[in-house]
């Protein structure tokens, strides 16, 4: 099992939707940067926006981000690319032990230690 299972559908129905009934640009231009870092939020990936205040969620197989907020305006409202950590199925395993989803959390820079010694103090086998 794997995060993105508790999410529902894939991106690529999403970004048909709306590519094509919102006029937004084809998937596949992307800007040349930021390459945005993902993280897990209540056990879902998700995405920051870094012009606006808005978040999307992450497909681990499809890794683009779109702000529906602010429409990706600082990069020419062209897609930009999502990275996720070499050690993103550890990241996965330790955090769906935990039974609440309000407790699967994890950010750039944590270490797999510090969610191993987490799940150690909430007595997460």
């Amino acid at each position: 099992m794997a995060l993105r299972d508790f999410q529902g559908e894939g991106v690529d129905r999403f970004t048909d939707h709306l590519t094509a009934r919102l006029g937004l640009p084809a998937p596949g231009e992307l800007a040349g940067g930021p390459i945005l870092q993902a993280r897990v939020n209540h056990g879902r990936w998700i995405v920051d926006c870094p012009n606006c205040f808005g978040a999307e969620l992450a497909d681990v197989d499809d890794l683009r981000f779109y702000c529906l907020s602010c429409g990706n305006r600082d990069v020419g409202h062209r897609w930009l690319q999502v990275k996720l950590p070499p050690n993103r199925t550890r990241i996965e395993e330790l955090l769906l032990r935990r039974l609440q989803p309000g407790n699967r959390n994890w950010h750039p820079g944590e270490s797999v230690a510090q969610l191993e010694r987490e799940n150690r103090l909430m007595e997460v086998q």
